[in-house]
């Protein structure tokens, strides 16, 4: 069995590029790299406006033939609190506006890997997939998640 690559080592295309995410492709097609910046959204139109326009770009994608990737070790809240003056919103609202979103996102990918820093985080999320009828490979390892998503050895 091949051995999976790191993130590095994949040559990747832009899908879409903002203050708060980044979404491309592998040049191969094979997987989808969502990855959320460090960057507070301050309101929820922001949140909004970021999603809406991952999901246009992901309309080119066949997802059906494409693992997903959503790495969240870079989250604001996986570091400091915002830069004083600079409210972030508050974790309910980010958790409501998420739980809109989240399905628009995962569906119809055909395979799902999230990478996270913390084992509280992934509780977290295993109950949010749960509840949005999902399941994926949750873990702190990129090239676990690879692996996962392109059926090699990590």
């Amino acid at each position: 069995m091949p051995v999976a690559p790191a993130l590095a080592d994949l040559h990747w295309q832009p899908l879409h590029e903002d203050a708060w995410l980044s979404v491309r492709i592998d040049e191969s097609g094979r997987v989808v790299h969502y990855a959320r910046r460090r960057a507070h959204f301050e309101l929820v139109e922001h949140l909004e406006a970021s999603h809406q326009a991952v999901l246009t770009a992901l309309q080119t994608v066949p997802r059906t033939q494409v693992g997903l990737l959503v790495d969240l070790r870079d989250t604001p809240e996986a570091h400091a609190a915002p830069p004083s003056g600079r409210p972030a919103l508050r974790k309910e609202l980010i958790e409501a506006a998420m739980a809109r979103h989240r399905p628009k996102l995962l569906r119809d990918f055909g395979r799902l890997a999230f990478v996270l820093r913390t084992a509280v985080g992934k509780l977290q999320l295993d109950r949010h997939l749960r509840n949005d009828g999902f399941t994926a490979h949750i873990t702190s390892d990129e090239r676990e998640a690879l692996a996962h998503l392109l059926g090699a050895a990590p």
